[in-house]
């Protein structure tokens, strides 16, 4: 009994620290309560041991409502050099108890969480097998040891997987695989990543290295032969064997996703096709791990695989959350009947084109040719004799001239109409502003002008006045040295008044000379 309430306290307790160390954007309220609490908040990690407490340590996905964290964008230079350092190999420096790292949390928080997916669908076998043209591949996918995995459903969580590309570190020597989801970081093996997509690893491992191979180039064989006037562009869809076809068409959904022009087929595509359509096993882990390698080093490719990283994070962690991105299922050509209903050349074919590229192929003459037509029937039906229709088509073209001759005359006219009605408009408003630009300037010179130059003149008289009278009192008084200097200053006034008069008058005839008073008229 004592033992139980023990284990329950331990729980307890356990269930207190994890719920303590949330991420939270803003990190001034969180308060340690032990030592240790305090170094894994500053950055250090802290295992907790998930097998024997399973439902203490449940791996959530991260939900970033309300955070508030400045995202760290970054150039490709740097991105490329700063992510093929192996994280965990470095000590932990980030709070964020998602991530090891902040650069980690960086990656995340400011390029993969806007960064869109590839569009992976699962293969709906069903269809292609009710289908006659498409029946045949099914066997060659088994072969190929493809079958289960393209035909496996699993949805996904966007944040779980994005987690998962931010913290992922893929070793190709050691295949293996760590990351981290919720808090806790994880293991895996190639094995154990092809174990959760339903592939038998001893069977694909010895496989062909469909990522260091070289680019299949004998690609003709892949198209219809000329005999059969197909239309064919080499190096793009059309023309397309139906087989092949469908090939290029699952291969762009599921181990190869691409973006772009989706009539193109370049580089490994061909190689896909070439391989499935022989039966021959490819190592599509060791491709797939290596494609995630290169696409970690470039910040402007979508997420790659995202259906398969969920299946390894569902079979190696306690991921509790919901999957709400939909694994869809795929039906090439469904609504494209011609391709449906278009007989199936047999592959390979004895009369296709050999190492020809060209639009027609040699020696048609030898090639067997398809019936000839029938010959033609007697016509019964009524022939009209030359020139039966004219009458007619001569009344339907006047009337058509005499329609449009009438739309035009009553177009121009109603533009003519515009015209004078916005001509009359704006002499009328012409008229308005200029009268009420003259109202204005009189107001001017009433209010401003007049009262001002009538006030500057009364002063100019005034001093004039008083200077006359000033010098007429310096006449009547005795002659001494201080009169003397008086005298001095006096004309110095004089002379200085009778420079600013001279001014003034040359300043009013100019104004008014700029703007002249209203006239009486």
């Amino acid at each position: 009994m004592s033992s139980s309430r023990g284990l329950g306290g331990l729980r307890k307790k356990l269930a207190g620290r994890f719920k303590s160390k949330r991420p939270r954007g803003n990190d001034d309220d969180y308060v340690p309560t032990t030592d240790s609490e305090a170094q894994s908040s500053a950055g250090g990690t802290e295992s907790m041991d998930a097998e024997d407490f399973p439902h203490v340590h449940p791996d959530y996905p991260i939900d970033i409502q309300g955070w508030t964290f400045p995202k760290r964008r970054f150039s490709m230079t740097e991105y490329c050099s700063r992510r093929t350092v192996n994280q965990y190999a470095l000590p932990s420096d980030t709070n964020i108890q998602f991530f090891h790292t902040q650069l980690q949390f960086d990656v995340f928080w400011g390029t993969l969480v806007d960064t869109n997916f590839h569009k992976h669908q699962v293969i709906d076998w069903s269809f292609l097998l009710s289908q006659s043209v498409m029946e045949g591949l099914i066997p060659k996918f088994e072969a190929c040891g493809l079958y289960q995995f393209m035909g496996q459903r699993t949805d996904f969580n966007e944040m779980a997987v994005k987690q998962f590309l931010a913290t992922s570190e893929i070793d190709i020597a050691e295949e293996s695989i760590t990351w981290m989801t919720g808090f806790k970081r994880y293991s895996a093996s190639f094995a154990d990543f092809a174990a959760a997509n339903s592939l038998n690893y001893g069977t694909i491992s010895a496989g062909v290295d469909l990522y260091t191979e070289d680019n299949f180039e004998d690609f003709v064989q892949f198209y219809e032969p000329a005999r059969l006037g197909i239309p064919r562009r080499f190096g793009e869809t059309a023309g397309l064997r139906h087989h092949p076809a469908v090939i290029n068409k699952i291969a762009r959904v599921t181990i190869l996703p691409k973006s772009g022009d989706k009539s193109k087929i370049r580089e490994k595509f061909w190689n896909i096709i070439h391989h499935i359509m022989n039966g021959e096993v490819m190592n599509i882990v060791l491709f797939m791990m290596r494609q995630l390698n290169d696409l970690k080093m470039d910040k402007n490719q979508n997420l790659a695989y995202a259906p398969y990283i969920m299946a390894l994070i569902k079979s190696k962690t306690r991921f509790e959350g919901p999957c709400e991105i939909v694994h869809t299922p795929f039906r090439p050509f469904k609504n494209e009947i011609g391709f449906l209903t278009r007989p199936l050349t047999p592959f390979p074919d004895d009369e296709e084109d050999p190492g020809y590229e060209g639009g027609a192929a040699p020696n048609v003459e030898e090639q067997q040719m398809p019936p000839p037509p029938p010959p033609p029937q007697p016509q019964h039906y009524w022939e009209p004799a030359p020139g039966y229709f004219d009458p007619y088509f001569h009344n339907m073209q006047q009337g058509l001239e005499a329609h449009i001759d009438t739309r035009f005359e009553g177009l121009m006219s109603h533009v003519d109409h515009r015209l004078d009605d916005m001509r009359s408009r704006f002499d009328d408003n012409w008229d308005v502003l200029n009268s009420e630009f003259s109202d204005l300037r009189d107001h001017i010179h009433t209010n401003v002008t007049d009262p001002i130059m009538s006030r500057l003149n009364n002063m100019q008289q005034s001093f004039q006045d008083n200077m006359g009278a000033l010098s007429s009192q310096f006449d009547n008084l005795s002659t001494t040295d201080n009169m003397h200097d008086i005298s001095q200053r006096q004309q110095q006034l004089q002379q200085d008044f009778d420079q600013f008069s001279s001014l003034f008058d040359t300043f009013r005839t100019h104004y008014y000379h700029m703007h002249p008073p209203p006239s009486d008229q």
